[in-house]
């Protein structure tokens, strides 16, 4: 097991290699800062001194520790001494504000590194990994875990800070009297490492927060993401219910982490009020401190006791918000071990122009029983529409998953006019796809936005042309804001049929070799898949053309049919040579189709 002190080096490490110079000057404006306020205390001496001096002179030889080695004794006029405070305490002020300025840049700059390099992470993942992996649970990372790691960065530093200007002061303290600093370090010391366990519920409390925060905002992200359905199913008390169950576990280990912190602040306070009784006894008693030293002292200390507070409680801090941290490095790690690959010297994947092949496929899912492709062999001919049908779960969806390059197959190839589609190149295949799935994915933004995801550098001229091939310029025309109309968060300020059509259109806008439409109408009424079918007929020749679909009056117009049950191809050919074979699978499909319409008439 890790132990504490390992974790907070690891993670200061991390930050120390994502700030570089930035930490190293923010340490150096601390230090400085620091000198001029134990300084600042020393001058009090003289200062004192000459105040308490009953003889009415301004000037006094200075203490043994203020001596030069030349000198056996210094005469500090009472105004230079004041004009001297007065120096140290304004380029103090001085440094703190640049301090403050240098240190806020660097903050946000190591925690952007740390969002960017988070973010990239998961954005270059394979998606073999990322759809394993619970949107909720990279959404909650890349947001409430990154503020969490804010606030542990903050408390580092201000750790940090409390630790020099501790070293400070006990410095200054040394010089005034080393007998009594190193009684007072010493009761400082012990009352820290007694709080030690504190520290260490402090650090599981941390993971079971970390851990519980997720559950909360994963109950909430599945239930506002699927929010239509929980009200059509009357399932918004089993929503409430599990937030609720989360809610109580997180308070009682809030109250019972609250309860042992509490605690600890309790016996610290009481330990230090006896120290600085026992302080002032010894020091007056034992030690016979004169006056002015002992009011710098007692000064000192007062600065110092509440640092050794402060150093607990941010270790505290440090503790709770450490398993978040732990939590964003595995994930990042895990990203990076699964990320796309695309070597300068890859085997690149030319336009394509004659056919894609799959040779001997298969491929299985995680923990499937099964495979869910199983030895396909097919060929799909270049500038032609091949229909794919079969019914659910016979892994059409599957087959279109390994032909745009996000799957990879668990055995056999793929192949673009003659390149193999391997892990180094089907980012460079994915440049010539096209992809039109069921369920459409707009932005909160105007329509001109959506069609921009697929091709930035579009002009407003490309985009009505795409829209004019998917049937949709009509209707956007028909808008009073026209391409700047917001579509709403998801699309939903449009029909079903308009979001269609607006999704067909980025696709077009893409301009692609390959346009891949996974049963993109079967949510569509009747009269806007026609129009769908035919904005697809009209395609035909430009672009190669692979239609999921599961009505046969959908593919009339492919050029060729895939069938698709369970994980194999039973059959492949033309559409009129399918229909006319007696049993097959497409011919059974017309005929249940006809009996449909037939009954429903």
């Amino acid at each position: 097991m890790t132990s504490n002190l390992d974790r907070i080096l690891r993670f200061a490490k991390v930050m120390i290699s994502r700030t570089g110079w930035s930490a190293a000057l923010t340490l150096g404006f601390l230090l400085l800062g620091s000198l001029t306020e134990g300084a600042s205390v020393l001058l009090l001496v003289p200062v004192i001194s000459m105040l308490t001096n009953t003889g009415g002179h301004l000037s006094i030889v200075a203490p043994q520790h203020f001596r030069l080695p030349f000198a056996s004794h210094l005469n500090i006029d009472l105004n230079v001494a004041l004009l001297g405070l007065f120096l140290l305490l304004s380029a103090r002020a001085a440094l703190m504000r640049w301090k403050d300025i240098f240190l806020a840049k660097t903050f946000y700059d190591f925690i952007n590194q740390l969002r960017n390099g988070l973010f990239a992470a998961i954005a270059n993942a394979r998606w073999t990994f990322l759809s394993r992996t619970r949107a909720a649970d990279l959404d909650h990372a890349l947001t409430a875990d990154i503020d969490r790691v804010q606030t542990l960065t903050m408390q580092l530093l201000m750790l940090v800070q409390s630790l020099v200007l501790l070293i400070v002061y006990a410095t200054a303290s040394l010089l005034v009297s080393w007998p009594m600093t190193l009684g007072a370090a010493a009761l400082g010391a012990a009352t820290l490492l007694a709080l030690r366990p504190i520290r260490r519920r402090a650090s599981e409390y941390g993971r079971t927060l970390a851990a519980q925060r997720q559950d909360q905002y994963r109950i909430v992200s599945e239930f506002i993401g699927g929010i239509k359905i929980a009200k059509s199913y009357n399932i918004e008390r089993g929503f409430i219910r599990n937030l609720s169950d989360v809610l109580t576990r997180m308070e009682f280990e809030f109250i019972r982490y609250q309860r042992t912190s509490s605690t600890g602040a309790l016996l610290f306070q009481l330990v230090t009020a006896l120290g600085i009784v026992v302080f002032v006894w010894v020091a007056l008693n034992i030690m016979h401190l004169k006056t002015p030293q002992l009011i710098v002292l007692v000064v000192l200390f007062s600065r110092i006791a509440p640092r050794f507070g402060s150093i607990q409680s941010m270790l505290q801090n440090i503790m709770l918000d450490l398993g978040v941290f732990d939590v964003m490095q595995r994930l990042q790690t895990e990203c990076e071990n699964e990320r796309e690959t695309h070597p300068v010297d890859a085997k690149s994947v030319k336009p394509l122009n004659i056919e894609i092949e799959y040779h001997n496929v298969f491929y299985s899912y995680p923990l499937a029983p099964s495979p869910v492709l199983t030895g396909v062999e097919l060929k799909i001919a270049a500038n032609n529409v091949t229909a794919v049908i079969g019914s659910s779960g016979a892994g059409k969806s599957t087959l279109a998953d390994l032909l745009m390059g996000l799957l990879e197959p668990s055995s056999g190839e793929i192949r673009v006019d003659g390149v193999t589609l391997a892990q180094d190149n089907r980012r460079d295949w994915r440049d010539q796809v096209a992809y039109v799935p069921q369920d459409v994915f707009l932005l909160h933004e105007s329509i001109a936005d959506n069609l921009r995801v697929a091709a930035p550098s579009s002009t407003e001229e490309e985009i009505w042309s795409a829209l004019a091939a998917a049937k949709a310029d009509v209707f956007v025309r028909a808008l009073p804001e026209g391409l700047s109309t917001v579509v709403g968060d998801r699309g939903v300020r449009l029909s079903g049929g308009e979001r269609q059509r607006i999704a067909l259109a980025r696709a077009l806008l893409r301009k692609p070799r390959l346009l891949i439409l996974d049963e993109a109408t079967s949510a569509l009424d009747w009269e806007n898949q026609l129009l769908v079918a035919e904005t697809i007929r009209a395609l035909k020749g430009s672009m190669t053309i692979v239609t999921i679909a599961h009505r046969p009056s959908m593919i009339a117009f492919a050029d060729a049919v895939v069938v698709v049950e369970q994980g194999r191809v039973v059959e492949h050919g033309a559409m009129a040579e399918l229909v006319a074979r007696p049993g097959s699978y497409l011919n059974r499909l017309i005929a249940a189709e006809q009996s449909e319409l037939t009954t429903a008439s």
